[in-house]
């Protein structure tokens, strides 16, 4: 009846005009407030879409939606649902843009690092290819974080598949001109991140979200001695990003030790 309609919507949000919250806000009732708001050729983008197809882990505070006509942001609990002006063609449900728009139209806004986060997921999981990519990037004019894109698409054939690894590679081992490892080479105790055979070396890059369980990482370092006689050099964001001069001094002097030498290279920022 008309009564009980009006009793329970009594206890239903309204986060705008004409859409209504019968249950407590989750991040999936942004998108779809947001896309119920937005009209029928409405679309979800950029981190919000990139969420959606797996590549972004962790769902953003901002909802995107793209719609042909003005509309007004709005908030679903702690996130914000806002509306950018323009077409994308829709893909798969809830309605978003294809993951290559996706990642581009997301440059806009995110850090390197986030997109570079985005790309290597989308390629090491083969959701998408080098040349999607790069055919979205070339429909546009100014992409801010093109040329990181680029750089990323070209580093997929080498076995790149994290940010942490595309970080290692440019600022420490590309930039001091430090031989090339095996990537994703396959030792006795499992696959390792780096591995310089002819030195007995591996090198692991631990993003701490990933590497829970360190006392597993402890008993692999530990058979890698015991089995084959290798060391192990462990690296993450920090070295990667805020001290890659430090890591590529380790790494040449490990080198140096365990294979009589190495190519290096100091940059600039080397003190």
């Amino acid at each position: 009846s008309v009564k009980v309609v009006e009793r329970l919507a009594q206890t239903w949000e309204r986060p705008t005009q004409g859409v209504f919250l019968a249950a407590p806000p989750t991040w999936r009732s942004a998108v779809w407030a947001g896309l119920l708001s937005g009209g029928d050729d409405s679309v979800v983008g950029e981190a919000a879409a990139a969420h959606l197809h797996g590549v972004l882990r962790d769902a953003p505070r901002t909802v995107t939606i793209w719609t042909p006509s003005a509309r007004r942001d709005f908030t679903v609990g702690p996130w914000q649902v806002r509306f950018r002006r323009g077409r994308r063609r829709a893909t798969r449900i809830p309605r978003r843009s294809s993951l290559e728009v996706s990642i581009v139209d997301m440059a806009r806004d995110a850090s390197e690092l986030e997109l570079v986060d985005a790309l290597a997921r989308a390629l090491a999981n083969n959701l998408t290819t080098p040349e999607r990519l790069l055919t979205a990037l070339g429909q546009r004019q100014r992409v801010r974080h093109s040329r990181v894109i680029r750089e990323m698409c070209e580093a997929s054939s080498t076995g790149i598949e994290s940010a942490l690894e595309w970080l290692f590679d440019r600022n420490v081992i590309g930039v001091h001109r430090l031989p090339k490892a095996e990537r994703q080479g396959v030792t006795g105790p499992g696959r390792v991140d780096l591995l310089y055979d002819e030195a007995g070396l591996v090198v692991e890059l631990d993003g701490m979200r990933d590497h829970a369980d360190w006392s597993h990482d402890m008993f692999r370092d530990n058979d890698h001695v015991l089995e084959a006689d290798r060391r192990t050099l462990r690296y993450g964001f920090n070295a990667a990003n805020g001290h890659p001069c430090r890591a590529a001094a380790q790494l040449r002097d490990a080198l140096h030790l365990h294979a009589g030498g190495a190519t290096f290279q100091a940059c600039p920022r080397c003190a």
